[in-house]
């Protein structure tokens, strides 16, 4: 008997693929996959009950843990509801937003066509700009204004081309604050696109605003462009600067496709409208594209004050009526 243990010692031992890992303390003796061996375990294996201890291991561990979590004070009970529900805080809704009055806009245009200086350039204006665009500056000759201020005698001019005219904008007590634009339409138009959009450019003109918060708030109250035809003048104001500050930079990243737009809404409107006038389709181009952000008023060659215009529930060019 014991020379066969000793023989069964002697061929354990000399079996290859041995290998070794250690798991609970203890160590596993394995052979590689598809031979036969047997497994040894010594020095603390395995007990039955490693669950048990492990569960009871990892409840102390989360008690301790949770010993060192700070307790977070009660909330309060809401107030000023019903019980058990919470309060809505009373919190008054903001005020309406209160749309541009329109017929501002014109009192802003009768002001300037009614003083000595400018009216004289829009006849001037009228009765040159037949073949080709006219026009001047609105300049004012001093700043800030005072009982004395009135407006520069600028003359007339001409770029020589038949659809644009280059105003020159100043903000300077030599050349005077420019606070407004007049030229001439020979095909009897109303404002462009470029006119529609004009405004907004000036704001970061360096002059202006070397003139500080006040001069820049007293020229976009005060800013207009004036089109001149031979039958009306046109006055152009800005009623929401952002809006505008949108429809400049559309514009300036493509004029043709603003341009396009502009003549093609005019076009839809002379289509729908037969009989209507150069002036209203082009008119209503303005007010369809540019609406939101300006207004455009229109004084008849007869009429004693300017006029808002607007697009009606049924799609037409009408003037609003005004105290």
């Amino acid at each position: 008997m014991k020379k066969l243990y000793i023989c069964l010692i002697i061929v354990l031992c000399s079996m290859k693929g041995f290998a070794q890992f250690s798991e609970y303390g203890g160590t596993y003796y394995d052979y590689p996959s598809g031979q036969t061996g047997v497994i040894v375990t010594y020095n603390n294996p395995q007990p039955n009950n490693i669950g048990a201890q492990m569960d009871a291991q990892m409840a102390a561990n989360a008690a301790a843990a949770a010993s060192h979590i700070p307790t977070q004070p009660p909330i309060p009970p809401a107030t000023g509801g019903s019980s058990g529900s919470p309060s809505t805080p009373n919190t008054p809704p903001p005020p309406p937003i209160t749309p541009p009055d329109p017929c501002a806009s014109a009192a802003k245009s009768d002001a300037k066509t009614s003083n000595a200086i400018l009216a004289a350039q829009n006849a001037s204006i009228k009765t040159q700009s037949t073949t080709t665009e006219f026009g001047a500056e609105q300049n004012l000759t001093s700043f800030p204004v005072t009982s004395t201020t009135g407006y520069k005698n600028i003359a007339v001019r001409s770029n020589g081309a038949a659809g644009s005219f280059s105003p020159n904008f100043t903000w300077d007590a030599t050349n005077g604050y420019t606070i407004g634009v007049s030229h001439g339409h020979p095909g009897n138009g109303a404002p462009s696109p470029a006119d529609l959009i004009n405004a907004y450019g000036n704001l970061s003109n360096p002059q202006l605003v070397a003139g500080g918060q006040a001069a820049i708030d007293y020229y976009k109250a005060n800013f207009t462009i004036s089109v001149v035809t031979q039958n009306e003048i046109y006055t152009v104001s800005v009623t929401d600067w952002t809006a505008l500050g949108t429809l400049y930079t559309a514009y300036k990243a493509n004029p043709a496709a603003a341009n396009t737009a502009w003549s093609n809404a005019a076009v839809a409107y002379r289509d729908a409208n037969v009989g209507s006038s150069y002036g209203d389709y082009t008119a209503y181009a303005g007010l369809k594209l540019y609406g939101n952000a300006i207004t455009i008023t229109k004084k008849d060659n007869a009429a004693v004050k300017s006029t808002p215009l607007k697009i009606d529930s049924a799609g037409k060019v009408v003037k609003t009526t005004c105290p």
